[in-house]
């Protein structure tokens, strides 16, 4: 097919040639301390909606760039699985490295309610999840809902955002699940007030209760802004 042909090594080379990769140095804590994904949601005017997430894993992705197309190439490899060969994130052929991504959008009555999504690497997962049951569950506004204070749990620990409701009541209440609970600390200075960083940055579109109206949010704890057209 054309677009085989068009997507294939012959065609890529005789096209643009075999780019020479330029690849600065860094540091070895490079992929433990930093992130690069970022989140858009869409509704347009016939009330479809698009969520979409997209990352380069880390800043400055892999650190080389396409000498004359001008974009970063990811550093996703170091995501796969390489000590499981039967593993679903082993690499190979048509494999996908492990990834977090969840962009999503939820329908009610055949109308988009809900469109979502975050990066945050681990902790897109539990920011979308959480933002979701804040509009359906808790009917909260699509603002409050994105704004509210949130938590993470992985690998049998609770990190919690809000120092002030982790009270020994609390810890004892996840002790006794085999949970240990703590306050995220913030050793990248990345927290905005009370609002960490580190808990993602959701953007979403929601459809209001009895009005219809589309209302958008975007997160406080990132960078980001909400517009609207027509």
């Amino acid at each position: 097919s054309l677009i085989s042909a068009l997507l294939s090594h012959t065609w890529t080379v005789a096209a643009h040639g075999v780019p020479k990769l330029h690849v600065p140095s860094r540091g070895a804590h490079h992929a433990a301390t930093t992130g690069e994904t970022t989140h858009f949601s869409i509704v347009d005017g016939a009330g479809m909606g698009i969520s979409c997430t997209s990352s380069i894993n880390a800043y400055y992705g892999s650190g080389v760039m396409h000498p004359t197309l001008g974009f970063l190439f990811n550093s996703y490899f170091e995501d796969f699985d390489y000590n499981d060969e039967e593993s679903p994130f082993a690499p190979g052929p048509g494999r996908h490295p492990l990834s977090s991504m969840a962009s999503s959008i939820l329908t009610e009555d055949n109308e988009v309610r809900l469109v979502v999504g975050s990066p945050g690497s681990a902790r897109i997962i539990s920011a979308v999840a959480q933002v979701v049951s804040n509009v359906m569950d808790k009917k909260l506004a699509i603002a409050e809902s994105v704004e509210a204070f949130r938590v993470h749990a992985q690998e049998g620990v609770v990190v919690v955002e809000d120092k002030r409701s982790l009270d020994d009541t609390l810890r004892a209440a996840f002790g006794r699940l085999g949970l240990d609970a703590e306050v995220h600390e913030d050793p990248m200075g990345l927290a905005m007030g009370e609002k960490d960083a580190y808990f993602g940055g959701v953007h979403a579109i929601g459809r209001e209760l009895g009005s219809g109206v589309l209302r958008g949010a975007a997160d406080p704890r990132r960078d980001g802004t909400v517009s609207s057209f027509g």
